[in-house]
């Protein structure tokens, strides 16, 4: 990638208050899930979009 044209991606939402991981919050109702954001997932989705602005579409596809 061209230096001149590199993107940094940061999320602006602190993670202090967050739950961490859908997947070890095994007591939460499956519609109160769906409801919340959480930390461990969130992290992922900034990585997907930094990997396809840096890569392309066809880097993530398997992502998506």
């Amino acid at each position: 990638m061209d230096q001149r044209c590199a993107t940094a991606f940061q999320q602006i939402v602190s993670k202090l208050h967050m739950p961490i991981d859908v997947d070890i919050e095994t007591a939460l109702d499956v519609d109160v899930k769906s409801w919340l954001a959480f930390a461990v997932q969130k992290t992922d989705e900034v990585v997907v979009l930094a990997l396809a602005l840096a890569e392309g579409q066809d880097e993530i596809a398997g992502c998506l």
